[in-house]
């Protein structure tokens, strides 16, 4: 349990922003990468996960973005119940990270965005800007002059604050300065500051009628950049890699040790790498799906029952008896390592339940597990779906999911298809606020 509280206490240092939400699998798993900096809760599962990445709210007039992100897990395997319950701990962690390009299809918006960026960087522009921040000359005009404590202290508290924005007004500086009774010492800096600012002020004044035109263009064009924006439908796609570590602890019955009984319960340290390559493809406002083929190093954990053994010792003293007990959890079966190749497909809906509310339901996920060139381990499939809801622009999300671990019973676990499926209650919150897809 230490390992869940402490991955759960580390989460709370972030920066607001924006991004949106995912509904992954019962392991906190998708092939989703535009997906919100969250701390999240497997309540049924007993899994904590974290992820935090640079992405945020997406601007739609960029045509190209690189995101990175890196993710860390921490579960028993049993779940929760079976924690509370016996309060044994099997642990399982995963930690990795992923690197990611996105291309934005929406020409109309990479046109405006174009002609917005050329008005910014127009020269009068930026000449204009230049020539109204003029907090560094007043600096270095009252730096070579022989103020009193009393006016140093009078200009960096009342007049440099007026220096700060470019679009301040010049003439009330210059009267306050002219204005006021400097010492007989200090009254060059009077001069050299209206200096300054007159000359600045005319030099300003000159570009005025340039800076306003472009101003009433950047004003116009971002009308039309707020109306494409909400009929947008967002087609991009995003091509990434994940890699990582995994590992977990387990207590294994070994029958074949020799000596006491209690010597036949080995801990077994276990530590595996993976690696993913996937594509995500934004469809609309409504769709977003993701796909991903990866290479992983494991061992077979999830196939290995666990079993509860109990040690009965007696000792003889005199004509009584005296025992003892000593129970013990551990998994049986044959314990492989071995590599396999991972398939794993997500299809989220993005709906809208009402003006405040909103929903993200991950329609069907699928997860192949290969093995590679194992014959002990046969291959298994995972489908299932899962729905996650969430205040629009808000940070809690609360959701549920249904799985099937063994879509179709390679592993003889029960013949019954509804005793392999899983149910869980997921809660998450987000570092970021989440942004509303459907905004109109």
């Amino acid at each position: 349990m230490r390992y869940l509280i402490g991955l759960a206490i580390c989460t709370f240092f972030a920066m607001p922003a924006w991004a949106q939400m995912s509904a992954d699998d019962a392991k906190g798993q998708t092939t989703i990468v535009n997906n919100s900096s969250s701390v999240a809760f497997n309540i049924s599962d007993a899994v904590a996960t974290v992820s935090w990445n640079n992405l945020r709210k997406l601007d739609i007039l960029q045509s190209r973005y690189t995101l990175w992100g890196i993710s860390a897990s921490a579960k028993n395997k049993d779940g929760l119940a079976d924690l509370l319950k016996t309060g044994n701990l099997t642990p399982e962690s995963k930690i990795g990270g992923f690197l990611a390009f996105r291309w934005s299809f929406e020409k109309k918006f990479l046109s405006l965005s174009d002609k917005m960026q050329n008005i910014q960087n127009d020269s009068v522009y930026l000449k204009y800007k230049e020539l109204t921040y003029y907090k560094d000359d007043v600096e270095k005009a009252i730096a070579n002059s022989q103020l009193t404590t009393s006016e140093r202290k009078l200009f960096n508290e009342e007049f440099l604050p007026m220096t700060d924005n470019f679009r301040a007004d010049m003439k009330i500086l210059i009267d306050k300065v002219a204005h006021h009774r400097f010492n007989p010492a200090a009254t060059d800096i009077q001069k050299n500051i209206i200096a300054i600012l007159t000359a600045r002020q005319l030099q300003v004044h000159s570009l005025q009628m340039k800076v306003d035109a472009l101003r009433k263009q950047e004003d116009s064009l971002q009308i039309l950049i707020d109306a494409e924006r909400k009929k947008s439908k967002t087609h991009a796609l995003t091509a990434f890699i994940k890699t990582g570590l995994t590992g977990n602890s387990l207590s294994l019955y070994n029958a074949t040790t020799t000596g006491s009984l209690s010597g036949r319960f080995d801990a077994v340290e276990f530590r595996g790498t993976f690696v993913d390559l996937g594509l995500n493809l934004d469809m609309g406002k409504h769709w977003v799906t993701g796909i991903s083929v990866g290479y992983e190093h494991i061992n077979n954990l999830d196939s290995l029952s666990q079993t509860s053994f109990t040690i009965k010792t007696s000792e003889k003293v005199g004509s009584d008896e005296l025992s003892s007990s000593r129970s013990y959890t551990a998994y049986k079966g044959s314990y492989v390592i071995y590599d396999r190749v991972n398939l794993r497909t997500d299809a989220l809906y993005y709906g809208k339940i009402n003006d405040d509310y909103r929903l993200v339901w991950n329609c069907l996920y699928t997860r192949f597990m290969l093995p590679v060139e194992e014959s002990r381990i046969r291959p298994v499939i995972n489908a299932g779906t899962a729905v996650n809801f969430y205040k629009a622009a808000g940070k809690l999300v609360g959701g549920v999911y249904l799985q099937s671990n063994d879509v179709f019973n390679r592993l003889d676990s029960d013949n019954n298809f509804g005793a392999r499926l899983s149910f869980g209650v997921v809660v998450k919150y987000s570092f970021e606020s989440i942004f509303d897809r459907l905004a109109d």
